[in-house]
């Protein structure tokens, strides 16, 4: 595998990790470690979306330019920002560690980058390591991981003070729930049409409900997060939503304003999704829903993450044709509320915030 290697030079470096909000926060180490090797380099970021960019911002990571591209979105835009690309004479190229190998070749081959860097130039990717996302990104630059390039975020001034007055009613020496309510992202069957959505990771907003329930009786207060394609799943919870002790942040926040939003909240539960990972990288615990998708390669890299799983033989499908097309999603549907306040428990107990 060609690896990085250590320069005084000043180069002209292209990154792009073009893909999901928790793979962003994955791909922060792989950042960390080309600015460890090429303190002086400029260094492009290519992200997926606007919040992708607001993540990259977060980390607090010396960047020169952050670009949003998603290729399968427009492909005029995709085109012209290409051959912008091009015009900048990359002198190295290195892609996300998950990026498929194919993509990522010959993306670095239209970008006219002169050398690609990485698992994708030799031929492989994550998928073909036993090891983390996180790990994985750092392993693509030929480095060994160390804590130092650990994914860190960091909550702005003026996004915590956009939101601290939804907390104003809530008693902060009590435990405060951060709930992502969501589905998760996403799949497509087809990409290009965007067509046939489906959500492999969803364990449905009925089972969060009760879980709700649960949180509720047991004495904590709630902080419910979630995107604007969230806000319908909120008629499912309506008899909750006018207690006091409850804070309604679904769809009314931008991704650095939920960050600081979870960065006060004694704990997080949700399932695979972006927020857990960004939420482990702000050094809160994170309690996460399993089952289609691996926590030991895919799920919030902190240590103060814990998961919740129900073992079923075919269980982590994630890759398989079986991820989109299952019929019963058993690794998920058996997972009882129930299970996850026993870990809330537990994480309370820890941190020593149980209630009475």
């Amino acid at each position: 595998m060609n690896t990085v290697k250590a320069s005084t030079k000043q180069l002209n470096i292209l990154v792009e990790i073009m893909h999901g909000l928790g793979d962003t926060v994955c791909a922060l180490a792989l950042l960390k470690g080309v600015r460890y090797l090429y303190p002086d380099a400029k260094l492009t970021v290519l992200c997926k979306m606007k919040s992708g960019r607001d993540i990259i911002e977060s980390s607090y990571i010396p960047i020169d330019k952050i670009i949003v591209l998603d290729v399968y979105k427009n492909i005029y835009t995709s085109f012209k920002t290409i051959m912008n690309l091009r015009k900048q004479n990359f002198d190295i190229g290195i892609s996300a560690g998950i990026t498929p190998v194919k993509k990522s070749q010959l993306f670095m081959k239209l970008c006219g980058v002169k050398e690609h860097i990485g698992f994708q130039a030799s031929g492989t990717n994550k998928y073909d390591y036993d090891m983390h996302f996180v790990e994985a990104n750092v392993k693509t630059l030929g480095l060994e991981f160390n804590d130092e390039l650990r994914p860190q975020l960091y909550v702005d001034t003026d996004s915590d003070k956009s939101i601290c007055h939804y907390f104003d009613s809530l008693d902060q020496s009590r435990p405060i729930i951060g709930l992502c309510i969501g589905n998760a992202d996403p799949s497509f069957t087809n990409r290009w049409l965007r067509v046939g959505r489906v959500f492999p990771k969803a364990w449905g907003i009925t089972k969060m409900h009760n879980l709700l329930d649960l949180l509720i009786k047991d004495g904590n207060q709630i902080v419910l997060i979630g995107g604007p394609q969230e806000i319908l799943l909120l008629e499912e919870l309506t008899e909750f939503l006018k207690l006091p002790h409850v804070i309604n942040l679904v769809g009314k926040c931008s991704i650095k304003q939920s960050m600081a939003a979870i960065k006060r909240c004694t704990c997080s539960i949700g399932i695979d999704t972006g927020m857990q990972h960004i939420a482990g990288a702000l050094s809160v615990p994170t309690i996460s829903i399993f089952g289609p998708t691996n926590p030991k390669y895919i799920g919030a890299f902190s240590d103060c993450s814990y998961f919740v799983e129900y073992e079923t033989d075919c269980k982590y499908c994630f890759g398989t044709n079986q991820y989109l097309h299952c019929n019963h999603r058993r690794c998920l549907t058996e997972i009882t509320p129930q299970q996850v306040m026993d870990t809330v428990h537990q994480v309370l107990k820890k941190g020593n915030h149980e209630n009475v």
